[in-house]
């Protein structure tokens, strides 16, 4: 006989809609999205556009909510990786589920700083490669140029970890 095993969310969900922008790993275009759910660790959004699981985005608030929506505290800004992407309504868009890996709440959005020039780097503008390490595109498309090995190590040491 069949025996279900209902493994329970580690955060649980809350039922928030409000518009988002959404940036995909490495590119420019801001994307217009549409934020269902909402959890401490993670979020549930609909998109007319498809993004690939294991991937990264920055998710953008388009309008400002309470610091504490009901049981949750909502931030400005969200750095997820795609956990899932399903087709949805027949193809006309596409259900997405993301981990946050960061938040932050900011008056005039976010402001990444280029792990190489320092340059400050507006919020569509931003490449990112790991956690905490940012390119502007000027240094991303440098460091595309270099061999995989010469990528690595590069890599390794803007994350510290230089072993």
């Amino acid at each position: 006989m069949y025996q279900s095993h209902y493994i329970p969310r580690m955060h649980p969900r809350y039922h928030v809609e409000t518009p988002i922008r959404f940036v995909k790993q490495n590119t420019e275009k801001l994307l217009p999205a549409h934020m269902r759910n909402i959890s401490e660790g993670g979020m549930y959004f609909e998109s007319r556009h498809e993004v690939k699981p294991h991937s990264d985005v920055c998710i953008r608030l388009e309008k400002k909510l309470p610091k504490n929506f009901k049981e949750i505290q909502v931030y400005d800004f969200y750095r997820s990786k795609v956990l899932w992407c399903k087709e949805i309504n027949r193809g006309k868009a596409w259900g997405v589920g993301v981990r946050h890996i960061n938040k932050t709440r900011c008056a005039m959005g976010p402001e990444f700083n280029c792990s190489i020039c320092e340059e400050k780097i507006p919020f569509g503008k931003v490449h990112f490669v790991k956690d905490f390490v940012y390119f502007c595109s000027k240094c991303y498309h440098e460091m595309e140029s270099c061999s995989k090995d010469s990528q690595d190590k590069i890599r390794r040491l803007l994350e510290g970890n230089v072993i």
